[in-house]
């Protein structure tokens, strides 16, 4: 199979462009994977499902433990999950780094997600990111993940407006959804 996946992406590779050919190479994947009857790689250091879609448990979440659901729900499939996770984690560390101006604060989104990242393979991130770019470019995807992510900051930060408009300000910021950052 990974001959048959070498030989069509170097025929392909004169007749597409570098986008068109991250999209056949996830297609691909994706096809090989489910004829050869396997899971993505089910690494040990990782959980063994994708958590429910609970606000308040998400509300309480670290961005670390974002970073981790988001991979179990890449392995599980739950692609949803995986692009609120992943925004769930980006908006809390953006708004941590405008809390806290120490350089680690700054860091931490980065390093985070590089420690999460180094528990999959190389083929299993490029799918990742291909899906996660997919989707946050998608203006309908990406309206239904900021409201989603605005519903967990309002479950956040109940009874209090500064920490909520905080909040709304860390998803202009970092997921660019509509809102006025006023620093």
């Amino acid at each position: 199979m990974k001959k048959l996946l070498v030989a069509t992406a170097t025929t392909l590779n004169g007749n597409f462009t570098r986008w068109r050919m991250k999209v056949l190479t996830l297609i691909l994947t994706t096809l090989l994977l489910t004829a050869c009857g396997k899971s993505l790689n089910h690494n040990s250091n990782v959980q063994s499902s994708c958590p429910k879609n609970d606000r308040v448990t998400l509300a309480s979440m670290s961005s670390q433990e974002h970073y981790e659901s988001m991979i179990q729900c890449h392995i599980y499939g739950n692609h949803s999950q995986v692009t609120t996770q992943y925004s769930l984690a980006g908006v809390k560390t953006w708004l941590n780094a405008h809390n806290h101006s120490d350089e680690q604060s700054k860091q931490q989104h980065h390093e985070f997600l590089q420690q999460t990242l180094s528990k999959i393979t190389q083929a299993e991130r490029n799918l990742l990111w291909t899906r996660l770019q997919s989707d946050l470019s998608d203006p309908v995807i990406k309206r239904s993940v900021c409201n989603e992510v605005e519903q967990i900051g309002k479950t956040r930060a109940v009874n209090d407006q500064i920490a909520f408009w905080d909040w709304e300000n860390a998803m202009a910021g970092y997921l660019h959804c509509s809102g006025t950052i006023t620093l």
